[in-house]
């Protein structure tokens, strides 16, 4: 009999012009049945980092989605300590990498048509810009509102007109503002 324990330590992202990267690291533990006692025991403790970029676009609008696209996923594990000797790795790091190689094709299948993004009654976003800046990204978008007309009073059952049937559309005009507070934010 044996067992595996995983212990995630932080996962750390960055976003640039070319993607979104993130690193992943934390503790891998194999345990083995003491014959003497039947009891699982330590076998050996491996570091596990994975590092993985992702492209990201967006569309929005009456369907609005986002597309990932895994570009690299690189594991690497390194041994900690083995209470069963001196052991290599190399056969484990071997193994994950051809995983690696199984794992990108079919999670960017998986991600081929889009993540569904929550939709709003009655908003509509049109005009979309998306960039990766330097530790941040910077989203442009109009926002059209057009509210429902009528509504009913269910205590007596007649009909109100709430808005003007005008649509409401609101517009950033200096997108170089949304920017500004958007660094802003990153300082705070």
């Amino acid at each position: 009999s044996s067992g595996i324990n995983a212990e995630y330590g932080p996962v750390f992202f960055h976003i640039d012009p070319q993607g979104v990267s993130g690193r992943a690291e934390g503790i891998v533990t194999w345990f083995v049945k003491d014959p003497n006692t039947s009891h699982l025991t330590t076998a050996f403790v491996v570091n596990a980092q994975v590092d993985l970029c992702v492209n990201v676009s967006v569309n929005l609008g009456q369907q609005s989605m986002i597309w990932l696209d895994v570009v690299t996923l690189e594991p690497e594990v390194q041994l900690k300590g083995s209470n069963i000797g001196n052991i290599s790795v190399s056969r484990l790091e071997s193994f994950v990498k051809f995983s690696r190689s199984l794992l990108v094709p079919f999670a960017n299948s998986f991600l081929e048509n889009g993540i569904p993004l929550p939709a709003f009654d009655n908003i509509m976003f049109s005009g979309f810009d998306f960039s990766l800046q330097k530790g941040y990204f910077v989203i442009h978008t109009d926002v059209q509102y057009t509210p429902s007309l009528t509504t009913s009073d269910n205590v007596t059952g007649t009909n109100h007109t709430l808005f003007n049937p005008d649509t409401f559309t609101c517009r950033v005009e200096r997108p170089d503002i949304l920017g500004s507070i958007l660094k802003v934010l990153e300082l705070i």
